[in-house]
C-alpha cells in the first residue's frame, strides 16, 4: 500500500506468508517496527506491541512459520500473529518471560524459545522458556526444566521443524522436547 513506510529500515524478517522489519533510528513517537502479510501470520503488527517499543527499542525479529517476536533492547519479548505458532504468549507464561533478562531466542516452525537470566539472579545461569505449539516444542515438561537447571542452567538451544535441544552448560548433557520431528 502506498502508505507503507519502506524508507529507513535497519534489517528484514520474514515468515511463510509475511514479512516484518525493524526501523533504523524512526522520529520520536512512530512506529519502531512494521508488518505486511496477513495479519493472521503477523502481517500486522498490533498496537499494544508498538507501544510497548516506544521506550524499549527492538534488537532483533525472530519468525516462525506463521508468527513473529521482537526481542527489546531490554531482555522482552512481544509476540504478534498466529496463536499456535507463538504468536500468543498464554499468561503463565508472560509471568515466567517477566523474570528473565533474555538474551536470544530460538524457533522451530511453530514455537518460540527464550533464553536468557533470572533479572534478580547469576547471570551466567542461564534459562529457558517456550511458547507455541506443544507439536512443535512451544510447551517443556517442568521436570526437564529442573533438569536443565541442575546442571548449571543452558549452554546452546537448538531447533528443528517440531523441536528443540538444549545442551546444559555444566556436563553437556543434551535434552529435547517437542514434536515427532526430532
Amino acid at each position: 500500500p502506498p502508505t507503507l513506510d519502506l524508507s529507513n529500515i535497519l534489517s528484514v524478517y520474514a515468515n511463510e506468508s509475511a514479512i516484518a522489519w525493524i526501523h533504523k533510528d524512526p522520529p520520536p513517537g512512530k512506529n519502531t517496527i512494521g508488518a505486511i502479510g496477513p495479519a493472521a501470520n503477523g502481517g500486522v503488527v498490533p498496537e499494544d506491541v508498538q507501544r510497548s517499543l516506544l521506550f524499549d527499542k527492538p534488537k532483533a525479529i525472530y519468525a516462525t512459520a506463521a508468527a513473529f517476536t521482537v526481542l527489546t533492547e531490554g531482555g522482552r519479548v512481544h509476540s504478534w500473529g498466529h496463536a499456535t505458532s507463538g504468536g500468543l504468549i498464554p499468561d503463565a507464561t508472560k509471568i515466567v518471560l517477566n523474570q528473565l533478562n533474555i538474551s536470544s531466542i530460538v524457533c522451530s516452525a511453530g514455537a518460540f524459545c527464550a533464553i536468557g537470566s533470572e533479572r534478580f539472579g547469576d547471570p551466567s545461569i542461564k534459562t529457558l522458556c517456550p511458547w507455541g505449539g506443544a507439536a512443535s516444542g512451544g510447551a517443556l515438561n517442568p521436570g526437564d526444566l529442573e533438569k536443565i537447571m541442575d546442571q548449571d542452567g543452558v549452554k546452546h538451544v537448538i531447533a528443528n521443524r517440531d523441536s528443540f535441544v538444549v545442551i546444559t552448560k555444566r556436563r553437556s548433557q543434551a535434552l529435547s522436547w517437542g514434536g515427532a520431528y526430532g
